[in-house]
């Protein structure tokens, strides 16, 4: 009851327990976060796609401490990604974009054409504002730098698993200052 006040009190429903005063409301989006996952009926099922191996692994090992969270496969490239997506049917794929055999961007547009209720929430080093541009014509859900705060990144996935979009600051923060490009011609893309 008292969790219940306090999260009315703090804005939780609204910004999604993203808060400027961590140590107290991040306890208070964990215990959230719980209650939310009690009510749940299975954990949102997550494919992690990144062509580094320790990435893959400390992320899994990181999604693995949220009890409503459940990582379900990894790749380490685009093209695995789509086989993997394919078969494990996940909610989240938390995907790079700069990968070797096929990127995150043609990966995220084939998963999405073949499974239109999996979401991708696209995790990168550096991109510019054309990189997520192009993500989110592919139809990712949303973007954060692989450098984020953890407490940030797991409510993006709760935020894409439930259909809203989520970028870390440091990618909003780009879109609004970057200049945005003229649209491409239909030639221009396809070389691309």
């Amino acid at each position: 009851m008292l969790l219940i006040l306090l999260a009315g009190q703090s804005n939780m429903a609204g910004r999604g327990c993203l808060s400027d005063v961590p140590k107290i409301e991040n306890k208070l989006c964990y215990m959230y976060r719980m209650m939310h996952w009690i009510k749940m009926e299975e954990p949102i099922k997550i494919l992690i796609v990144d062509d580094h191996a320790l990435l893959r692994r400390g992320l899994a090992t990181l999604l693995g401490f949220d009890k409503s969270l459940s990582v379900a496969g990894d790749a380490k490239n685009g093209a695995e990604a789509v086989k993997a997506a394919l078969e494990l049917k996940p909610d989240v794929v938390v995907m790079d974009l700069s990968m070797p055999v096929m990127d995150g961007v043609e990966a995220t547009r084939r998963i999405r054409e073949a499974l239109p209720s999996t979401r991708v929430l696209i995790l990168t080093t550096y991109s510019t504002s054309v990189d997520v541009a192009r993500a989110m014509k592919a139809g990712a859900s949303g973007a954060f730098v692989k450098d984020a705060d953890d407490d940030r990144l797991i409510e993006a996935i709760h935020k894409v698993a439930a259909g809203e979009t989520a970028f870390s600051p440091e990618i909003e923060s780009m879109l609004e200052s970057e200049p945005h490009p003229p649209a491409l011609t239909e030639r221009q893309q396809n070389i691309l």
